[in-house]
């Protein structure tokens, strides 16, 4: 479950983060057409990182269902937006939402997608949890912390431009990297994500 689900964060976030351009935001508020893009995106993302363990059909139907309950959740947001004027709640509220939909879509992918070992050099670094784990903190560090700065600036600005600061997502990434290294030395992710 644990690599599963940490697969399908990693496509989350760069679905979400790293290939979601201010052109496609503004297509999302204009049309369903923009939203279906962004969640095909979703979906061709997730597709793409469990590709090397084989395309079940399983992992097609989540995968798939995943996409379509990102569309749904993502337009919910986009229409509460300007009735409320809350843009860093809904944001927050947005990600939670998305997040524990992936953890149940984990939970069901959890015997599709399992670490590799004796297999090939290129599968078990692939496989591995705390690689992915590591990818997935950089994304948090670096884009998704810009955007959820961003959203927070709506609140007092609401014709705010997002601007990423691409030093300071710079220092956040050599911080979270040294941290995150010192924690794989001394086995404390090890201790804390497996139980020893």
């Amino acid at each position: 479950m644990f690599l599963s689900t940490l697969y399908l964060l990693l496509a989350h976030l760069v679905a979400d983060f790293l290939l979601q351009p201010e052109s496609l935001v503004r297509w999302k508020h204009k049309s369903t057409i923009g939203l279906a893009i962004h969640a095909a995106i979703h979906w061709f993302v997730m597709l793409a990182l469990l590709a090397p363990f084989g395309l079940d059909k399983v992992i097609l139907v989540v995968t798939g269902i995943l996409a379509m309950a990102h569309f749904a959740v993502d337009w919910a947001k986009i229409t509460l937006e300007p009735k409320l004027k809350l843009y860093y709640q809904l944001f927050v509220v947005d990600q939670t939402i998305h997040l524990l939909l992936i953890l149940v879509a984990g939970y069901l992918l959890s015997g599709f997608v399992s670490m590799q070992t004796g297999g090939s050099v290129f599968l078990d670094y692939y496989s591995n949890e705390a690689t992915i784990l590591g990818l997935c903190i950089v994304i948090i560090a670096t884009y998704a912390y810009e955007l959820g700065a961003y959203q927070l600036q709506r609140e007092y600005s609401p014709k705010a431009v997002f601007k990423p600061d691409f030093r300071a997502m710079l220092k956040r990434l050599i911080l979270s990297s040294v941290v995150y290294g010192l924690l794989m030395i001394f086995g404390v992710y090890q201790l804390a994500a497996f139980g020893g």
